[in-house]
């Protein structure tokens, strides 16, 4: 909590002296909201189960503040003011979104210091309002999002840049047993290596992060180590978007591997997962108000012996009423998952009304 106090009064000060010391100081406003009428059919053994669920949600809240300090040095600030979920689904608010600092010493060199997303490579960046059909990429985000450290880019040509970064690992898997305590020592660390490039319309990136498997727990009476962490946490992810004229084609894979947990008290293992995915996104823009977009997910997990099978894909159409003003956009998406795990077969039929509204006010 100290860290964010710290982050909070270092970027209100930042914010407060902005306008008056420095120009190009933007205010700027996201909302999304989204209408979901979900229906679930689960068969195992021959029978079925079907479920239907309709629920409204705010899915994003921001308020973003930016300011070019110098013109080498800028910062960020984002609070969120909507629910977010970890890796488990608990609901957690952080009211510190993103906060950092980056400079440029020279052309070719920036380091950025502070809270912000993991930078890792794929085209799906491209089609963030639409990642409704995600599982191996929402999950990968989740695990990587809003770290604390620091970045340094390398412009090794004009449109090739190398990331590194080193952070802290967010802490999104704590035990959930109230008999043992949540402390885990020493902490973890992730260092991350990301190449993107451009040739052309042609955009490739490739990402490497790597977690040292460090996380250990013990009991809350006499101190002793009832579990640790045994292997590493390594993702990775290769890919390439098109995008000339209107027309946008991306196609990555991903993959995870996580390090297994050991019991000391039990004497057991848990297995090692291992997450490989591939996603195909494409996109056309009909008009200035109209543009289509289609998703494609196959995802295979393993732990062990068991193997889980995910394919989905989502069609979805944008209308923007206003193209000059480009704030205001309405989604309608359908999303179709198929997911298999041994005996068991679960069909998700989701369709989606979604609203977004984005302002920027230039101080």
């Amino acid at each position: 909590m100290t860290l964010n106090i710290n982050y909070l009064i270092l970027a209100l000060a930042l914010a407060s002296s902005s306008t008056e010391l420095f120009g190009d100081t933007k205010l700027g406003a996201s909302f999304r909201a989204n209408y979901i009428s979900d229906e679930v059919t689960i068969q195992e053994s021959g029978e079925s189960e079907k479920s239907h669920v309709t629920s409204f949600n705010l899915e994003r809240a921001r308020l973003n503040l930016q300011s070019d300090l110098t013109n080498k040095t800028s910062f960020r600030l984002r609070l969120r003011f909507d629910k977010s979920s970890d890796i488990r689904g608990n609901g957690q608010t952080d009211a510190i979104d993103l906060a950092y600092v980056s400079h440029s010493f020279t052309p070719y060199i920036k380091l950025t210091i502070g809270k912000k997303h993991a930078r890792y490579g794929g085209p799906i960046g491209a089609f963030k309002p639409y990642e409704n059909n995600g599982y191996l990429h929402n999950t990968v985000r989740k695990l990587l999002r809003r770290t604390v450290g620091a970045t340094l880019d390398y412009k090794i040509a004009k449109n090739h840049v190398l990331t590194v970064s080193y952070s802290n690992r967010p802490d999104v898997d704590k035990l959930d047993n109230d008999e043992f305590s949540e402390t885990y020592s020493p902490k973890s660390y992730m260092s991350g290596l990301v190449y993107e490039g451009r040739f052309g319309p042609i955009r490739p990136s490739i990402s490497l992060f790597h977690v040292p498997a460090m996380k250990k727990s013990y009991s809350d009476d006499d101190g002793v180590m009832v579990r640790k962490q045994e292997g590493a946490d390594n993702y990775w992810g290769a890919g390439a978007r098109y995008q000339q004229d209107g027309v946008m084609v991306g196609l990555s894979y991903l993959g995870a591997r996580f390090a297994a947990d050991r019991d000391l008290i039990a004497g057991t293992n848990s297995n090692k997962e291992t997450y490989a995915s591939i996603h195909l996104n494409s996109g056309y823009d009909v008009s200035d108000e109209f543009k289509l977009r289609f998703l494609v997910e196959s995802t295979a997990i393993q732990e062990g012996d068991e193997t889980k099978d995910i394919f989905a894909y989502a069609p979805v159409v944008e209308y923007r009423p206003d193209p000059d003003l480009e704030t205001l956009r309405y989604f309608v998406s359908m999303k179709d998952k198929r997911t298999k795990q041994s005996t068991v077969e679960e069909h998700q039929l989701e369709f989606l009304l979604g609203f977004g509204l984005d302002a920027t006010l230039n101080l």
